[in-house]
């Protein structure tokens, strides 16, 4: 049975940015769901405009987890939004968008985010340990386009709440349609051709995410086992006690 969730009032129309989406309203395979406006995701909050900042504000938005490395954060400036930023750096998160290769195939995005995912273990275990307590709510996910890091991140946070695959593949590919509506900033490629293309060529489909569901429960087994094998799975029951309804 493919389990839908509720889209209302889950995405934010912003000048400043174009992926900042609440992770509330998804059920999981238990009938418990995550609580509305206690964990979003985006692409940098880095230049958001006076009337953005106020709409967010008044989500009482606490914490961002900036997920850009130390030269992102140099280059793009620092987040402006939330009391805490707390740094959780990823590396290797971004497929080319100019060049050969363009065309990302969908299990090859997968492969380099399964990799990520082993390879950023200290960045995953912070973002964990955030969200354990309960005093650094709302909080933010983000990334340069908010699609690659903050997609994974937030698949394996919706995966270890149970929330079933369907409405993970259905949380990342909506990154699909920001990516359409605007183009990320600072691409080289001609605005009609990313408009065009550009999904495709970042691998932001829905086939990506289910290969890396995929691959995930190959390597571990579950998100469950991921944590168990990063020394996290005691996190799992703050982060329902923190997320989940009853």
């Amino acid at each position: 049975m493919v389990i839908r969730s509720p889209s209302t009032d889950r995405h934010f129309a912003l000048e400043g940015c174009f992926n900042f989406r609440d992770l509330g309203g998804h059920q999981t395979t238990t009938g418990a769901s995550i609580r509305w406006r206690r964990l979003f995701r985006s692409d940098s909050l880095h230049d958001l405009t006076p009337g953005d900042g106020a709409l967010l504000r008044r989500l009482g938005v606490v914490t961002v987890i900036d997920l850009r490395t130390p030269e992102e954060v140099d280059s793009l400036g620092a987040c402006l939004l939330g009391e805490v930023c707390v740094g959780a750096p990823m590396h290797g998160a971004t497929m080319p968008v100019h060049g050969r290769g363009l065309l990302a195939e969908a299990s090859a995005v997968a492969m380099q985010y399964g990799e990520m995912l082993e390879h950023n273990v200290d960045a995953v275990r912070e973002v964990m340990a955030v969200l354990t307590d309960p005093s650094l709510y709302p909080a933010v996910l983000q990334c340069p386009a908010g699609h690659d890091r903050t997609g994974l991140v937030a698949a394996m946070i919706l995966g270890m709440l149970g929330v079933a695959d369907d409405l993970i593949v259905d949380d990342y590919a909506a990154s699909r349609r920001a990516i359409v509506g605007r183009p990320p900033a600072g691409s080289s490629m001609p605005a009609r051709h990313l408009l065009r293309h550009g999904p495709t060529m970042l691998g932001v489909t829905p086939e990506t995410m289910r290969a890396f569901l995929a691959l995930v429960r190959v390597r571990y087994g579950s998100f469950e086992g991921y944590a168990e094998a990063i020394d996290m799975r005691g996190a799992m029951g703050y982060l329902r006690a923190a997320l989940l309804t009853a």
